[in-house]
């Protein structure tokens, strides 16, 4: 049996639906693993008496977090044609995604 070319373009858009899908995974793991530990009890982690390594800690979860969607949403293409549209869409959704935690948490 041949494959129309219809089908074969429908195979492929099913394909690059899979792999742009793949690209959420990262940022989906870093959004629980910030769920998990903003659930924690303040004094269940230990860390060390570094002076405000916690909020070293914060800015780097969250920087994660910013590289992981931009990672997401750039879709494999360069995100440089549209920096400021991506940049602000994450700077945002970052921020949105920390303050409905602190709702949740307080």
């Amino acid at each position: 049996m041949s494959v129309t070319v219809h089908q074969k373009k429908q195979r492929d858009s099913i394909k690059s639906l899979g792999q742009h899908c793949l690209r959420y995974i990262p940022m989906v793991l870093v959004m629980g693993t910030i769920f998990f530990l903003s659930s924690q009890p303040g004094d269940s982690l230990s860390l060390s008496d570094i002076p405000n390594l916690d909020k070293l800690l914060h800015a780097g979860i969250y920087g994660l977090l910013a590289a992981t969607t931009l990672f997401a949403v750039s879709g494999g293409e360069s995100w440089f044609g549209r920096r400021q549209s991506s940049g602000v869409f994450v700077i945002l959704f970052c921020l949105l995604y920390g303050v409905s935690l602190g709702a949740k948490i307080n």
